[in-house]
């Protein structure tokens, strides 16, 4: 069953509170399940990378970061492509040094 507009609205309120208060866990959890009904929409997608990179789970954030940037371009939005391809550089010196 489709998740309607209040449902969406209100998981990523709380996909976002806990994004804020840094609890990674439910923050990831909560934002997975956006993605599963939104799979192609990167506001949804990009902080689920956000989590796991914070998470420590680089290789997994890089995954969706690069999708994210797939999603953005698609969507006609190349500024934003160019923001998110920093963060993936950004990753992959980190997962270089691990």
């Amino acid at each position: 069953m489709a998740m309607d507009e209040r449902t969406k609205s209100i998981l990523l309120k709380c996909a976002r509170t806990y994004f804020m208060v840094k609890n990674w866990e439910k923050a990831l959890n909560e934002y997975r399940n956006l993605v599963r009904e939104f799979p192609d929409d990167p506001f949804i997608v990009e902080p689920l990378s956000m989590c796991l990179k914070h998470m420590g789970r680089l290789k997994e954030a890089q995954e969706q970061l690069t999708q994210v940037v797939s999603l953005y371009e698609r969507r006609g939005h190349p500024e934003k492509a160019e923001k998110i391809k920093v963060h993936l550089q950004e990753l992959q010196v980190l997962l270089q040094a691990a």
